[in-house]
């Protein structure tokens, strides 16, 4: 037999409970209880139920009582969904039109930016933090991606946005969208990083 205290003893045979009771075991026999020993009904008496909750407060004091499961934040998981062959297909044709565009002159010269194409193969979901992970790696100037948007609306529709910036280095890398295009582009989301030549 544990070692308990005489109050938390009684205090568990009050509730009808052994000394191996949990924490649900503990909550749901004071309900039980209480509902049944409350003065309103004939089975039941002022006295009765005073003992059941001052058992089931002396129980919830010494820790042997916390709040259900269900009332604890949830642990957050990191989910990694790799982007399908349709949706990168999508994604690169959007980088084809840019590109298309550019070469015929419908747009302007100032919007002539993009050394580099990339499209992501994965992505990386921790709550309502995003990270894109794109095989290619950064080149040194300018660099084009193209990226679903949607992943946190319950859409299944890919709604690819390009997305361009400067880069001063070539490689492995991580670009964090600054907070005004995260929350045009990306709403809902608490950040988008975007990790270049990982595979």
């Amino acid at each position: 037999m544990p070692l308990i205290s005489k109050e938390k003893a009684q205090a568990l045979k009050t509730l009808g409970l052994g000394y191996d009771a949990t924490q649900d075991d503990i909550r749901s026999a004071w309900k039980r209880l209480a509902f049944e020993k409350h003065p309103d009904r004939n089975t039941g008496s002022h006295d009765e139920l005073t003992a059941i909750n001052t058992a089931y407060s002396e129980l919830r004091n010494e820790g042997a009582y916390t709040a259900p499961a269900h009332q604890r934040r949830p642990v957050l998981r990191t989910q990694t969904v790799d982007i399908s062959p349709d949706a990168e297909a999508i994604c690169q044709s959007v980088l084809d039109k840019v590109n298309a565009d550019l070469a015929s002159g419908e747009m302007s010269e100032d919007t002539k930016v993009g050394r580099a194409d990339h499209v992501p193969c994965s992505l990386r979901r921790r709550g309502r933090n995003l990270s894109y992970i794109i095989r290619t790696p950064l080149e040194e100037g300018s660099n084009r991606v193209a990226l679903p948007t949607g992943a946190l609306e319950h859409s299944r529709k890919v709604t690819p946005k390009v997305m361009t910036f400067n880069s001063t280095e070539s490689g492995m890398g991580k670009v964090e969208v600054p907070e005004d295009i995260r929350a045009t582009l990306f709403p809902g989301a608490r950040s988008v990083r975007i990790h270049f030549g990982q595979d």
